[in-house]
């Protein structure tokens, strides 16, 4: 879990326990083209997480995270690596057209906002976000922890029960953070940057556009190597006559 452009999802196979790591960048185990249609990678102080649509009809679906119900995890043994550190904490839900993966890095209470509890209650329950047709990333607020709901000053915690014939009704999720500096992309594979005329408002919260700027340093060191390059040719490969009072001056 590197980038926008650069995740895994898992794809559940015969059960929980054993999974396949479906990836956007070959060498891992590559996602069929096309298969998501909307993306979109949030960073927070408390966690990082992806959530889009798509079709998933493959990866047969499922939740998963690091415990499961003998501490070994579903997977078991699984690992989640971002940006070549591994993740403790982190929950996964994946339906027929929807995905959502958050994790969250050692401290700030990353076992209570990556909570693996909510099984039943799905991607937009446990992982409040953006879950539109498009691609984009962007820096957001926490928001507020799956589950801890206050009331009147009184802080309550919800438990859906292990009946899953009968669990308790949910409250209503919490609203997403807001989200801000956002970047856009028109597919998932390009580097991220803002997209010209790219509406500044996202799906959720308040987006300030960033603006790219043209890096004329790689242009005139190109430049250069192209002018030295073709008088290497010049005096390699065309016959010169001069006088020997001819001289010939490059430069000063």
């Amino acid at each position: 879990m590197n980038s926008l452009n650069d995740f895994c999802l898992w794809g559940i196979g015969e059960s929980e326990r054993i999974e396949v790591a479906w990836c956007l960048q070959e060498g891992h185990g590559t996602l069929p083209a096309g298969s998501i249609t909307g993306a979109h990678w949030v960073e927070t102080p408390n966690f990082i997480q992806v959530t889009g649509i798509g079709n998933f009809v493959a990866l047969n679906g499922g939740e998963l995270d690091p415990h499961g119900a003998d501490g070994n995890g579903n997977p078991v043994g699984g690992i989640v690596m971002a940006n070549g550190v591994a993740i403790k904490e982190w929950t996964s839900f994946i339906s027929s057209n929807q995905f959502c993966f958050r994790f969250c890095p050692d401290g700030h209470d990353a076992a209570a906002w990556c909570q693996h509890i909510y099984d039943l209650e799905g991607c937009e329950w446990n992982e409040p976000g953006s879950y539109e047709v498009g691609f984009d990333a962007c820096d957001g607020e926490s928001g507020q922890m799956p589950g801890i709901y206050v009331e009147n000053g009184v802080t309550s915690t919800y438990y859906q029960g292990t009946d899953e014939n009968n669990p308790t009704p949910a409250p209503a999720a919490h609203p997403a953070g807001a989200t801000s500096n956002c970047q856009y992309v028109s597919n998932l594979g390009v580097a991220v940057s803002p997209l010209a005329g790219a509406d500044v408002g996202c799906n959720i919260g308040s987006i300030e556009r960033h603006q790219l700027e043209p890096n004329l340093e790689f242009g005139v060191l190109d430049l250069q190597r192209s002018t030295i390059l073709l008088l290497l040719l010049f005096f390699l490969f065309v016959p010169h006559n001069f006088d020997q009072g001819t001289q010939l001056h490059l430069g000063r």
